[in-house]
């Protein structure tokens, strides 16, 4: 399971780094003055539908999450639950990154810099969203959580009693 969990954050990073660079690459190499429309109702449209698009990915992206993982069943081995956890992160990503990429080309076509800020709101979201096994057992495997966190309190009242006897 450790190789799979690699192998999903080893994507996340890619994500992560090809976003950056393209942002970083269109924010300090590009000319706002050459951009491919003048400011006119075609370049704004586009800049608005840039902001409609990552206003919708961050919630959209947890909620299509949330919608798919109560569709897979949970009485399976933990590594077929974790293929469905990297399935339904890697949509979550595709999501978050599309918005971004949109960003980046609503700020091309109309020069205007805001779009680049805003760029930077699901990538943020994306960030925040690596693969981890801590993830992956409290979204799949809740009952094992919460055995855990139970037998934690268990152990925590005990000692508590047994400094209370010696006392």
């Amino acid at each position: 399971m450790q190789a799979l969990l690699k192998t999903a954050n080893i994507i996340w990073g890619a994500i992560v780094a090809q976003l950056v660079l393209f942002g970083a690459t269109a924010f300090f190499f590009y000319k706002p003055e050459t951009a491919v429309f003048n400011p006119t109702d075609t370049s704004i449209t586009i800049v608005y539908i840039a902001y409609l698009l990552i206003i919708a990915s961050v919630p959209g992206s947890y909620t299509l999450y949330s919608i798919m993982l109560k569709k897979i069943p949970k009485e399976q081995l933990e590594e077929i639950l974790f293929v469905g956890y990297r399935k339904l992160l890697f949509v979550k990503y595709a999501i978050l990154e599309s918005a971004s990429l949109f960003a980046i080309v609503a700020y091309i076509v109309s020069g205007s810099t805001n779009p680049m800020y805003a760029f930077f709101i699901p990538v943020i979201v994306l960030l925040m969203s690596k693969p981890s096994d801590a993830e992956f057992r409290k979204d799949f495997l809740p009952q094992e959580v919460e055995n855990h966190n139970r037998f934690e309190e268990e152990v925590i009242e005990y000692e508590d009693t047994a400094s209370d006897e010696k006392e």
